[in-house]
């Protein structure tokens, strides 16, 4: 685990519903990452007491060769109040909801779609460090399929 804290952290301890990946976390004194790697399996890290907002999550994954992980960032979320000798479970989750509608317009057909996090914040999936297009297909009414591709976001 590395744990990259403002100077002389110590006090409160933060621990991740996750096994590898970081927070960021927008502090008293300005923003503390706290990093996870699969060796440290989200034990819980130490930081400075205080009222902290959550900015950003990184949750990880290896599948056989393949590195997945879920990036999570938007509007800082409500306050976490970290207490001194207490550890806090931060749940930034891995759960991913996807949210689509179709309208048409004439001839033309109007896609919409959002990723986002349990909280609400914009998520991105990545394969390989690369983003994950969504894939989609239209079916009409008779279950024929009408269109299919792929779309970029983020």
């Amino acid at each position: 685990m590395e744990a990259l804290a403002p100077a002389g952290a110590a006090g409160a301890r933060v621990e991740p519903d996750f096994q590898s990946g970081s927070l960021i976390l927008k502090g008293p004194q300005g923003d503390v990452t706290l990093i996870w790697s699969e060796a440290s399996a989200g034990a819980p890290c130490a930081v400075s007491a205080g009222e902290y907002r959550l900015q950003t999550t990184r949750v990880e994954r290896m599948q056989e060769e393949t590195h997945w992980f879920l990036s999570s960032t938007g509007a800082p979320g409500n306050p976490i109040g970290l207490k001194a000798g207490k550890t806090t479970r931060i749940a930034a989750g891995a759960a991913v909801h996807f949210k689509g509608s179709a309208k048409r317009h004439g001839a033309e057909l109007q896609l919409r779609f959002s990723i986002q996090g349990a909280d609400g914040r914009g998520l991105s999936v990545y394969r390989d460090d690369r983003r994950v297009p969504v894939l989609f297909k239209v079916l009409g009414a008779k279950g024929v399929l009408l269109a299919e591709g792929s779309m970029n976001y983020g």
